[in-house]
């Protein structure tokens, strides 16, 4: 198993808990700003789809507060119903509806009609006749008739009654006399105010208008896909509440899921989008605004970007910290390491710096020098207990050999030889016994260099008797 420096392990694992905690810390950040600017993004759409609905809303409002002065105007309903057919000719209709609190700028017909007269805004039909047949055939009649005086919101389409093909949006009442519609009262708008309100140009998504029944109100250009919005149009009206914000998930232009199991929404395949909505209680028309969750979500690609940007400096500058830490942290660890492994039996002694400020480590410090005082004492006194008992062991030894006995006895030799006339080896019996006498002589504690001298002068005779003519020794 590899061995890593306790400097080095520290600054590991601080670093990967730090690191660990800053990961956790980021997917918190970005989950808290992806929900802070998602709920900013469907905020922004419901705004704008709410504001649309109310323009809507306002001129289907101010068309219908048309026909609600037409058919309050007493001499309008003599001439409709047929009580009076005189009292009200086109022109004396025409005059009337400006007199109405209401707004016409946006008008582009008022159609009164019934068995027995035929009324048209802005100007009489130049052919009363055609206008008479093709409302024969109207397709709207019986939806109006079905409303019973109610207000019946006309999905848009193109005007029939002339042939400009002129396309426009309406809402129109039956009259009622005993309970029967004996005919009705339209007001028309060119469909151009309709994508006034509509076609609004917003980095939030785009706009559709659809009716209770699934027909497309806005967008008419097929600018965008029919079955495409009559799949957003399936995903809106199973919601119950009249206004909201859902997400929804194209797996294929034929196919939309809302709510489906996971693996059903993928999310780098298909068509990811929110969509928020708002249902009219006035005309039943629903407004949505739609978008890619790239859309929605835009701002994404950025925050990605900007969250790793400082993710990475943050660790950085994490690993930077951390390397400085663990070394200041460490390092009387690695001077105390240092120190001890110095230590030997010839230099007994721990040296630490004292500039670290630390109480541990200046305990240790006066530990190490306390200890090693006491083992320099231990191992003096061990040294000196050693020396007295080989001094002791020799003193044993030369009483064993009891000396005096061997000093007699050569004093004796030298004696016989000095009466015997051999000077020489009474010299060699003198030289050998002082040498003896300096080697075994324990009586002093210190000698002179005379003293060695002189044993070695004694030593000298002796050798070079016995090395005679071939060894010569000079002392200087």
């Amino acid at each position: 198993m590899r061995k890593r420096s306790f400097s080095r392990k520290l600054f590991l694992s601080y670093a990967a808990t730090f690191l660990c905690i800053l990961i956790v810390m980021l997917l918190i950040m970005t989950s808290y700003l992806y929900t802070v600017q998602r709920a900013d993004s469907q905020n922004t759409q419901s705004q704008i789809v709410s504001k649309t609905q109310e323009q809507i809303d306002y001129s289907l409002q101010s068309m219908d507060r048309i026909i609600q002065g037409i058919l309050a105007t007493q001499s309008f309903l003599d001439a409709i119903t047929g009580d009076d057919p005189q009292a009200m000719d086109n022109d004396d209709f025409i005059t009337m509806t400006h007199t109405l609190d209401a707004p016409l700028f946006s008008t582009y017909r008022i159609l009164a009609c019934s068995e027995d007269a035929l009324f048209v805004y802005p100007h009489a039909p130049d052919d009363g006749g055609f206008l008479a047949e093709k409302l024969q055939y109207y397709p709207w009649r019986s939806d109006i008739v079905l409303g019973s005086g109610n207000n019946v919101t006309l999905s848009p389409h193109t005007d029939i009654l002339s042939s400009n093909g002129t396309r426009i949006y309406s809402i129109a009442r039956s009259i009622q006399q005993d309970g029967e519609s004996i005919g009705f009262v339209e007001v028309q708008s060119e469909y151009s105010n309709l994508e006034t309100y509509c076609d609004i140009d917003s980095s939030v998504g785009s706009i559709a208008v659809f009716a209770p029944n699934g027909n497309i109100v806005f967008p008419k250009d097929g600018r965008v896909s029919a079955n495409f919005l009559h799949n957003i149009f399936s995903v809106i009206e199973d919601q119950p509440e009249a206004s909201g914000t859902v997400r929804f998930h194209f797996a294929n232009p034929d196919e939309v899921l809302v709510g489906g199991p996971p693996e059903s929404v993928l999310p780098f395949g298909g068509y990811n989008a929110q969509i928020s909505y708002s249902k009219s209680s006035y005309s039943g028309w629903i407004t949505v605004m739609y978008a890619p969750m790239t859309v929605a979500l835009s701002f994404l690609p950025e925050l990605l970007v900007f969250s790793i940007a400082v993710f990475i400096l943050a660790a950085l500058l994490l690993f930077v910290v951390m390397h400085t830490l663990t070394r200041r942290l460490t390092a009387p660890l690695v001077d105390l390491d240092a120190a001890v492994s110095k230590v030997s039996y010839d230099n007994l002694s721990l040296v630490l710096p004292e500039s670290y400020g630390i109480l541990e480590i200046e305990n240790i410090n006066r530990s190490f020098r306390l200890m090693f005082q006491k083992l320099r004492e231990a191992i003096g006194r061990n040294i000196q207990v050693r020396a007295e008992k080989e001094r002791a062991n020799y003193l044993a030894l030369e009483a064993q050999m009891n000396p005096h006995t061997l000093y007699n006895t050569i004093a004796m030799i030298e004696s016989v030889a000095y009466m015997n006339g051999d000077w020489e080896a009474s010299d060699l019996c003198m030289a050998f016994s002082r040498m003896l006498r300096y080697i075994s002589d324990y009586t002093k504690r210190e000698y002179t260099l005379q003293d060695e001298l002189d044993y070695l002068a004694s030593y000298n005779a002796l050798i070079l008797k016995r090395y005679e003519g071939i060894m010569e020794i000079n002392v200087r």
